[in-house]
């Protein structure tokens, strides 16, 4: 068959594999001459692409951010005190100047709703319920080490929406640690949220850390959400995503096992919910009259050697004695675990064996490694 070149420029006549390899390339094609459109569905095959044609695809771990889509809230789902933990791995403060307050809630999207993608079940809510004259409130978190993405191009994106239109800035400060080169805000841009879902991106490059003393093992690249403004209002956040990259890809999910897993690296509790009151915290042994000694471990290891919480001690039982402990306390615990003491007001035999049960509801132990 001849080849045929009509007046628009439209070519005839030749037929797969009719042109030797090589003839036409990248530099032989126009800008845009060929789309998605005009390539037929299966014309290309796995076995056609190179590996080094594909340099930008982005999978396997890839959202810097743990519990980016609220999902853990292992203490608690509703918060009022300021400058706390709230969801996993976020923490949230009223702000400053005047007498401030606010409550951070998780709430529930709407089965079926599609103003955010990909079916959420939680987002978070900041209820500014008494101004910050200095408008200052906060939702910040903080990624573990600071050399996550220095001297690279990062995307931040999330959706918010607001019951107004409402300023806000957004900060990234690389933290050397504690022992280490002063901090440094690598990003301090104002922003503004309406009152619709929508999503936010925005792409920046974060200094490099060459020359800095990074020391003190608490080293971080800090996200904060700062609201500026001095009135009420609610402030919600849902699938926030920090990745290499000049590109905001779609939000990773991960199923709910691997987030908590993540989670307690930097935070582990166990407590009584629901209908179950009662279970077993350890079992151990008396190594004075009035002392048990229970071993414990911790999983996963967590961040560093984590200080201890616990409620109160009427909450909790010591068996087989049907008695409540005077005080529990921790002790030698390193990221792998350590014991709990559980002191008994009467006196036992030494070498006895006792256990510790959480006995009520709302009895917890915790540990915790945040940054």
């Amino acid at each position: 068959m001849a080849i045929t070149i009509n007046g628009s420029g439209t070519i005839t006549g030749i037929s797969t594999g009719g042109l030797p390899d090589g003839i036409v390339d990248g530099g032989t094609l126009a800008s845009s001459a060929v789309t998605s459109t005009k390539i037929a569905d299966g014309t290309i095959t796995l076995a056609d692409i190179a590996d080094a044609d594909v340099v930008t695809l982005k999978s396997g771990r890839k959202n810097l951010i743990i519990n980016g889509g609220f999902d853990v809230w292992q203490r608690g789902t509703s918060f009022t005190t300021d400058n706390v933990f709230t969801a996993d791995r976020w923490k949230s403060g009223d702000g400053t100047g005047g007498s401030p307050a606010r409550t951070l809630s998780r709430e529930s999207f709407t089965v079926g709703q599609t103003d955010v993608p990909n079916e959420p079940q939680y987002y978070l809510r900041h209820n500014q319920t008494s101004v910050s004259t200095n408008g200052n409130s906060s939702v910040s978190y903080n990624i573990e080490g600071v050399r996550s993405g220095a001297g690279q191009q990062i995307t931040f994106s999330f959706y918010a929406k607001s019951n107004t239109t409402l300023n806000y800035r957004i900060r990234l400060i690389q933290g050397f640690g504690s022992s280490g080169s002063a901090s440094v805000t690598a990003y301090n841009t104002n922003h503004s949220v309406g009152t619709t879902w929508a999503k936010t991106t925005i792409t920046t490059t974060l200094p490099s850390i060459s020359g800095k003393t990074v020391a003190g093992g608490d080293d971080e690249l800090t996200i904060n959400l700062e609201c500026t403004s001095t009135s009420t209002y609610t402030f919600d956040l849902a699938q926030v995503q920090l990745e290499l990259g000049d590109t905001a890809t779609d939000f990773e999910h991960r199923s709910y096992g691997e987030e908590l897993a993540l989670c307690q690296r930097y935070y582990q509790r166990w407590e009584t919910k629901g209908s179950s009151s009662r279970f077993m915290i350890g079992a151990g042994h008396y190594n004075t009259t009035t002392q048990i000694v229970i071993p414990f471990s911790l999983y996963p290891h967590m961040r560093s050697a984590p200080s201890f919480e616990v409620s109160s001690t009427s909450t909790f039982d010591i068996e087989p004695f049907d008695v409540a402990p005077s005080s529990i306390t921790a002790s030698d615990f390193t990221v792998s675990g350590g014991r709990i003491n559980v002191s008994d007001s009467a006196s036992r035999v030494r070498g006895y064996a006792g256990s510790l049960f959480a006995d009520t509801t709302g009895a917890y132990i915790a540990f915790d490694a945040e940054l």
